[in-house]
């Protein structure tokens, strides 16, 4: 009995021992995988930290929405598809890439590839639901640039190692994007092989769309010059080379606390600049110009309903038809709408617009234009020719995603920093 006790005591001892080393054998294990992955994490953010800057303009562009999940964290792989949707998103400034079909019916993967197979930007439509190479993204890219916006290649006569591996046609590829500034060079390099993070892709849109003014309406130029950045910069997702710094730093009106400045309504409303602008030229450009000498009533009447959010009533057009014959007014005027100075000031749009009226005859300096009359106040028009800047209110109409003006006086008698205080005086088309 004593020798099987001894075994017994012996056994239990050797199965301690044995689990005390397979506890230290899985607390190793662990560690070791912990402090693999943390380096691991380490790695990856110190290997793209240059690239979580261009996350915030990717946001603010909205070139967020065209990754399938909506984010453009820089760590996140992607696959071909999101890359050249990427690209052609960045040629039409798109944040809802839908955009690009005429009918949602064709908003389809398989005809999407048709479409850039006919336009040459790839030759085959498989493997796109696969991880994408470096220098795929950039050929994508300089295709694009060459095939939409009708650039050329530009040569670069500095090293990039590992270029030489390559085919001529891909050598040019990256050279054009060197010199182009698009992707910026670290020791005379560029991953060329690796596959793509959204960082890497961040950086190739940002720069792109920027170098080639695709998000400006009319392909403006953006500002690049600091000594014309306004001190208000952050409110704008850039600037325009054309605009004065002092246009962009008129303080905007703010009535709600729903006020949001140009920057952040960027992404939901840029795909609607061009409305916007062609509303507001083709409204100023009515009230603007007239001539009491061959005043067309009628059609008058019928651009400003088309355009007006609210209806605007016979008494209203009467009583200034009659008085430009009665007065004999003759005003002509120019308009420039002044992006991106869209801004939502908590009720309603606003578009900051350059105003020139040319003052040629009037019989007064007082209710020159449409929407004076009624006024507070008398209008009062000093000078014959007046250069100034007006936020024109605008709003989408009821049930409609399209906008539309509050047609009031250009210069109300009131004072402008009051604001709209209250939804009705909103909704009687009040907006000083």
């Amino acid at each position: 009995m004593k020798k099987d006790t001894k075994v017994k005591n012996k056994e239990v001892k050797n199965n301690i021992i044995l689990s005390k080393k397979i506890y230290r054998l899985i607390i190793l294990t662990v560690v070791i995988i912990v402090v693999a992955l943390i380096t691991t994490v380490i790695y990856t953010n110190f290997k793209y930290s240059r690239y979580i800057k261009f996350e915030n303009d990717m946001n603010i562009y909205g070139f967020n929405n065209i990754y399938d999940n909506g984010s453009a964290k820089t760590n996140e792989k992607i696959t071909k598809l999101e890359a050249l949707k990427m690209t052609i998103s960045s040629i039409y400034n798109y944040s809802d890439f839908n955009s690009f079909y005429f009918s949602e019916e064709q908003a389809d993967d398989n005809a999407f590839l048709d479409i850039m197979i006919d336009r040459g930007i790839i030759e085959t439509s498989e493997g796109f639901d696969k991880e994408i190479k470096y220098l795929d993204v950039l050929e994508y890219f300089v295709k694009a640039k060459k095939i939409y916006l009708d650039e050329q290649l530009k040569d670069y006569t500095g090293k990039i190692k590992g270029l030489s591996s390559h085919s001529l046609d891909k050598q040019a590829i990256v050279k054009d994007i060197v010199a182009s500034e698009i992707v910026e060079l670290q020791n005379e390099s560029l991953p060329l092989n690796d596959v793509v993070v959204k960082g890497m892709l961040n950086e190739i849109v940002v720069n792109f769309v920027q170098k080639y003014n695709t998000i400006t309406v009319n392909r403006d130029k953006i500002n690049i010059n600091p000594e014309k950045l306004p001190a208000n910069s952050n409110e704008y997702p850039y600037t325009l080379a054309s605009v004065d710094k002092a246009v962009y730093e008129k303080e905007n009106i703010n009535v709600d606390d729903d006020y949001k400045n140009s920057t952040e309504i960027f992404s939901k409303v840029k795909e609607e600049y061009l409305y916007i602008e062609e509303i507001v030229n083709k409204y100023l450009g009515t009230i603007l110009n007239v001539d009491y000498t061959n005043f067309d009533e009628t059609a008058f009447k019928n651009s400003i309903d088309g355009l007006s959010l609210f209806n605007i009533t016979d008494t209203n057009y009467d009583e200034y038809f009659s008085y430009v014959k009665e007065n004999k007014i003759q005003i002509s005027g120019t308009a420039k709408v002044q992006f991106p100075a869209v801004y939502f000031d908590g009720l309603v749009y606003r578009v900051r617009t350059k105003i020139n009226l040319n003052i040629t005859n009037a019989n007064t300096n007082v209710n020159l234009l449409f929407m004076d009359i009624g006024q507070l106040e008398d209008v009062k028009y000093e000078g014959s020719a007046i250069d100034t800047i007006v936020d024109i209110p605008l709003s989408r109409y009821y049930n409609n995603l399209q906008f539309g003006i509050y047609v009031n006086s250009l210069f109300p008698s009131s004072n402008e920093s009051r604001g709209v205080n209250n939804a009705e005086e909103e909704l009687t088309g009040v907006w000083w």
